[in-house]
Order: structure tokens, then C-alpha cells, then sequence
């Protein structure tokens, strides 16, 4: 057992500063990779600065016809609503003046049979 243990000193005194070595240059290595891989996504976000600035002058360009269909659905928005009220006005007018009107409209039908059926540019 003694001398089991005295030949793995040894073989640790010989082997340890050789994997010592090999584990320094696979850190190096890695190392090395590492700071090429930083100087790459260094390059990579520089271009893509470039890449936003061509997209931020695209939108600016659109953002101009999108203005535009925004003030023109306003504006058709307002005439619709224009249009509901001024057709709901005409509603509650028909509604609450419906017997002159009815009495209107028999008078003038009234008076055009009492005339000639040719004749009708007075009514117009």
C-alpha cells in the first residue's frame, strides 16, 4: 500500500504540471475565441446602427400617407355622424309633424285632381 501511494506521488509530480499546461492553453484558447467573438458583435451592432437609421428614415417617409388616411377617417367619421343626426333630426321632425304634412301632401294631391292631369308644373 506504501508504495502504491509513493508511485501515484510520483506519477501526480509528473503528470499534474503537464495537465497544468494543457488546461492553461484550452483557457488561452477559449480566450482568444472569447475576444474574437466580442470584436464580432462589436462589427454586427455597428451595422445593425446602420440598418435602424435606414429603417427610422423609412418610417418617417411612411409615417406621412398614414397621417394623411388618419385625418381623412376623421373626417369621415365626423360626416357620418353629421349625417345620423341630421337624419334622426329629420325622424323626430316627420314624427311630430306628421298630421301637416299629411294635410300638406292631401291638399296639394287634392288640388291636382281637381285640375287638368296634364298640368302639373305647379306643382313643382
Amino acid at each position: 500500500m506504501d508504495q502504491f501511494i509513493t508511485s501515484a506521488y510520483l506519477l501526480a509530480v509528473e503528470l499534474l504540471p503537464i495537465i497544468g499546461v494543457a488546461v492553461l492553453v484550452v483557457l488561452i484558447v477559449l480566450l482568444i475565441k472569447l475576444i474574437k467573438l466580442t470584436d464580432k458583435t462589436s462589427e454586427t451592432l455597428d451595422r445593425s446602427h446602420g440598418t435602424l437609421d435606414l429603417i427610422d428614415k423609412s418610417i418617417e417617409k411612411v409615417q406621412v400617407p398614414l397621417d394623411s388616411a388618419v385625418k381623412l377617417s376623421k373626417t369621415v367619421d365626423e360626416v357620418h355622424e353629421a349625417t345620423v343626426k341630421a337624419v334622426k333630426d329629420s325622424a323626430v321632425y316627420l314624427k311630430k309633424n306628421k298630421e301637416e304634412i299629411k294635410e300638406k301632401i292631401d291638399g296639394l294631391l287634392n288640388k291636382n285632381k281637381k285640375k287638368d292631369p296634364q298640368d302639373m308644373s305647379d306643382i313643382l
